[in-house]
């Protein structure tokens, strides 16, 4: 879930969602409060609950670097890039130009 807007309202949102009504649940292990231009609200006791992550320097949001911080989105750009060399390498052993292709693509 990705929620955005006055903290207080997100706060809010998090505990009231519809969701316990059909059934889904919020994941709280999965969950992560991100903040790029936090005033420390975010760790104020009793805000979020405790077992919230609070990454400092950027999270990964459907598959891209959400982050004010250069090495943050340099590593993950980084670690794309060797897994999809590292992929590229195995191509070949597919034996199959047509496959290689769309695969490429």
């Amino acid at each position: 879930m990705t929620t955005m807007g006055n903290f207080r309202k997100v706060v809010a949102t998090c505990g009231r969602a519809e969701g316990p009504r059909l059934g889904l649940e919020l994941n709280i292990k999965k969950t992560e409060v991100f903040w790029p231009s936090c005033n420390g609200v975010k760790v104020e006791d009793g805000l979020f609950p405790s077992d919230i992550g609070r990454p400092t320097l950027g999270v990964k949001l459907l598959g891209g670097a959400v982050s004010r911080d250069a090495g943050f989105i340099s590593s993950l750009a980084v670690r794309r890039a060797s897994r999809a060399v590292e992929l590229m390498s195995l191509l070949p052993s597919l034996r199959d130009p047509q496959s290689e292709l769309l695969l490429l693509r």
